[in-house]
């Protein structure tokens, strides 16, 4: 019996055709990355670059800090918002997180 090789530490050698299978997987983790972290996050950025492109006076708004009010005046990079009656403050036009619908409007009133 060969005295085996100190290199493989007794196992049997790869078997040929093995690096076929090693490009097969990294092609399956490279779509498995693709549709479940990149796309998905890409779909978002655009969503929400449509959102703060097309904010116009009057839209009621929720952003990412909670703040809801009503879009009194559209600027260059920020949106002046009323936030109640008399009180308005300047936000980032990047934390506009999102609009407020009017269901969720006649559920607060309803409430």
């Amino acid at each position: 019996m060969p005295d085996p090789s100190p290199l493989t530490f007794g196992l049997p050698l790869q078997q040929a055709g093995g690096g076929m299978s090693s490009i097969f997987l990294v092609v399956v983790m490279g779509f498995i990355f693709y549709f479940f972290l990149w796309k998905p996050q890409s779909d978002e950025r655009k969503r929400h670059g449509e959102l703060v492109a097309g904010l116009k006076k009057g839209d009621k708004i929720v952003s990412e800090g909670g703040i809801c009010g009503s879009v009194v005046e559209v600027r260059e990079d920020r949106v002046v918002v009323e936030v109640s009656k008399g009180t308005r403050m300047t936000l980032l036009k990047e934390s506009v997180d999102r609009l407020e619908d009017a269901k969720t409007s006649q559920d607060k009133k309803g409430a």
